[in-house]
């Protein structure tokens, strides 16, 4: 009996390492940090996605970077959307100062609306992922 709570009990600590997948719909928007209406420099409606489940930085303020400019401040389950220019992006996943956790590079075109999810896999990692 104290083997198989032992086991349980291990296996409900791996499940909270990683994050789960946040959808638009069970998201809680918050307004974005800078470009916050689309311009003719800035047609591309990208939005930003705190995934929730890890309690590994459960309570921690994720601050979103792109190109160096800070766009969003996501707690767990919330989402925001801001306007970017086409062309070649770095979205970091960093502190206040702008010191980076993860990042990831990507391409913005004209008639894309980009998705990025943040979170922490099974490993402890931060990770930034574009799933759109």
């Amino acid at each position: 009996m104290n083997r198989l709570f032992s086991i349980l009990t291990i296996a409900f600590l791996l499940a909270g390492c990683s994050t789960s997948h946040l959808t638009p719909d069970k998201a809680i928007y918050v307004e974005p940090l800078a470009q916050a209406t689309p311009s003719a420099e800035r047609p591309i409606k990208v939005t930003l996605m705190r995934d929730y489940g890890a309690f590994t930085a459960a309570g921690a303020t994720f601050y979103i970077f792109d190109n160096d400019k800070k766009v969003a401040k996501l707690e767990s389950r919330e989402m925001t959307v801001y306007y970017a220019e086409p062309g070649n992006h770095s979205i970091l996943l960093g502190n206040s100062s702008g010191e980076g956790h993860a990042n990831s590079f990507s391409e913005f075109k004209k008639g894309e609306a980009p998705e990025i999810h943040f979170g922490i896999d099974g490993n402890f990692t931060f990770r930034v992922r574009r799933v759109k």
